[in-house]
């Protein structure tokens, strides 16, 4: 959930949803974003649910680098989350 601004800035004020379930498998957005927002390079974060072929919802994020820094490849998001 969120509204745009009058200058075209979008706020996300909730979810309309607090889990995912990717293919029968129950995922907190909560637990996604504590593990995504501990990379060094990530300011802020938000997990949500996007739709999947397949799996039903999958999960996406949106990512806030910190100032001053590149942006995390998603690789590099990945790796620091399975450590």
């Amino acid at each position: 959930l969120g509204r745009l601004d009058e200058d075209g800035y979008l706020y996300i004020t909730g979810r309309s949803k607090e889990v995912i379930n990717r293919g029968g498998e129950i995922i907190s957005p909560f637990e996604v974003e504590d593990a995504v927002q501990s990379h060094p390079r990530v300011k802020a974060c938000i997990a949500f649910m996007v739709p999947h072929d397949v799996l039903e919802e999958g999960i996406g994020i949106a990512i806030v680098a910190e100032e001053g820094m590149p942006r995390p490849s998603l690789r590099s998001v990945q790796h620091w989350c399975k450590q």
